[in-house]
C-alpha cells in the first residue's frame, strides 16, 4: 500500500487513524492502491471502512481526475459532469450520523456538492455535505431533507482547503464543523433519511449546479454518536495528515501533535 502524505508529515504505528473506529465510508486518496486510474481518469475510488461501498464511473467523459492540490493527492472534479456514485438497496440513515470532508472548491461561484448520501428522487430524502455558494454568499451547507422539510446549517467560507464536519448526534442534535471549530447547530427535529446511493463530486438528481468543482481529499463516514474526544482526534488526523494543522483553533488538543491511540 502506497501512502502520499502531506509534505513533512511522517506516519507511524502510533498515530491514531480511521480504522481504530467504525467507519461506515471511508475515502482517502493518500491511498494509492485504492485509486483506479488510467491516464490520470478516475474509474473506481475504493472505501476502506469494510463495507465495500466502492464509489465508481463507468463513463469515460465523467471521470474525475488524479490530481494533486497544495503537493497532497487528490481527485479533482471539473464542475460540470464529474461524479463516482455506489448504489445501495434502500436503508434508513438512523441517527447518529457524522461525515467528515477534507476539500477545496476552485470556484466560489458553483454551487457544488463534493458528498451526497441520497435517494435517488430529489423529493425524496437525502443528506448532503458540501461547500457551496448560497444564497449568494460563499458557505458551507449541511443539510438532511425530507420532502418539504428542509432544514440545514450553514456557514461563510473562504473554500481553501479545509476540514469539514458534521455531526447528529440526534434527530434534533446537529453540528456543523469547519477545521475544528463549531460553526453552527441546530436543535430542531430533521426528517430520518433513506438512502439509495452514495454519490461523491454531485447531488444524486440530474441538476446542473449540484456539480462539484474542485478537489476532494479525504471523506469520513460514521454511523455512530461521537464524544468529544473522537471528533477532535478525527480533526487531528485530517489536520495533521493533510497539512492543515495552521486551521486549527489555537485550543484545539491536536493542533501541534497528532492523536494517538
Amino acid at each position: 500500500m502506497t501512502l502520499r502524505w502531506s509534505p513533512g508529515y511522517t506516519w507511524n504505528e502510533t498515530i491514531w487513524n480511521p480504522s481504530m473506529i467504525d467507519t461506515a465510508l471511508w475515502l482517502d486518496a493518500a491511498d494509492a492502491s485504492t485509486i483506479t486510474e488510467s491516464g490520470g481518469a478516475v474509474s473506481q475510488w475504493d472505501d476502506k471502512s469494510g463495507n465495500d461501498y466502492h464509489v465508481s464511473q463507468a463513463t469515460a467523459a465523467d471521470q474525475p481526475t488524479l490530481s494533486t492540490d497544495n503537493g497532497n493527492t487528490s481527485i479533482l472534479f471539473d464542475g460540470t459532469s464529474d461524479y463516482l456514485r455506489h448504489n445501495v438497496s434502500t436503508s434508513n440513515i438512523a441517527y447518529p450520523t457524522s461525515s467528515f470532508l477534507v476539500c477545496r472548491n476552485t470556484d466560489a461561484a458553483n454551487s457544488g456538492h463534493a458528498l451526497s448520501i441520497n435517494n435517488s428522487s430529489r423529493s425524496d430524502t437525502y443528506l448532503t455535505l458540501t461547500q457551496r455558494d448560497f444564497s449568494g454568499q460563499s458557505s458551507l451547507f449541511y443539510q438532511i431533507r425530507l420532502a418539504s422539510n428542509n432544514p440545514f446549517i450553514s456557514a461563510a467560507s473562504s473554500f481553501n482547503t479545509e476540514i469539514i464536519g458534521a455531526v447528529s448526534n440526534a434527530s434534533d442534535d446537529h453540528e456543523l464543523f469547519s477545521n475544528g471549530s463549531s460553526v453552527g447547530t441546530d436543535t430542531n427535529t430533521w426528517p430520518a433519511p433513506q438512502y439509495d446511493n452514495i454519490t461523491v463530486g454531485r447531488l444524486r438528481y440530474q441538476q446542473s449546479a449540484a456539480y462539484f468543482i474542485g478537489h476532494v481529499h479525504e471523506i469520513i463516514w460514521i454511523r455512530q454518536s461521537l464524544d468529544l474526544d473522537t471528533r477532535q482526534k478525527i480533526e487531528g488526523y485530517l489536520a495533521h495528515k493533510w497539512g492543515l494543522t495552521a486551521n486549527l483553533p489555537a485550543g484545539h488538543p491536536y493542533k501541534l501533535v497528532g492523536p494517538t491511540p
